[in-house]
């Protein structure tokens, strides 16, 4: 039943929208493999990795920075942004945060 909703939802939002989307890929970040993404109030893009880094790009995605050099490094899982200064990052060894200036 659930997927059956799913598919409906899906279809609708289709239908609605009734437009196709066009993807690019972005510079980064380098390495490949990003666990988890998220966007703040300035549209920043902030990406985290397998390897425990946390990047953020100002550009759309054209150039990326390491937010979190210094922090013990394991997977990055999930990002939350507050606002335009403020971020939390949580991994295997707990939840972080962290502000900065824009």
């Amino acid at each position: 039943m659930t997927k059956l909703i799913l598919l409906f939802n899906l279809i609708a939002v289709n239908l609605v929208c009734g437009q196709s989307l066009s993807w690019e890929q972005t510079n980064g970040p380098l390495g490949g493999f990003v666990t988890t993404l998220a966007v703040n109030t300035n549209d920043n893009i902030f990406a985290g990795t397998p390897e425990g880094l946390l990047f953020r790009s100002t550009d759309n995605g054209n150039t990326w920075a390491v937010l979190n050099q210094g922090v013990d490094r394991r997977v990055v899982r999930k990002i939350k942004t507050v606002g335009s200064e403020r971020i939390y990052w949580c991994s295997g060894n707990g939840v972080f945060g962290s502000s900065f200036c824009n």
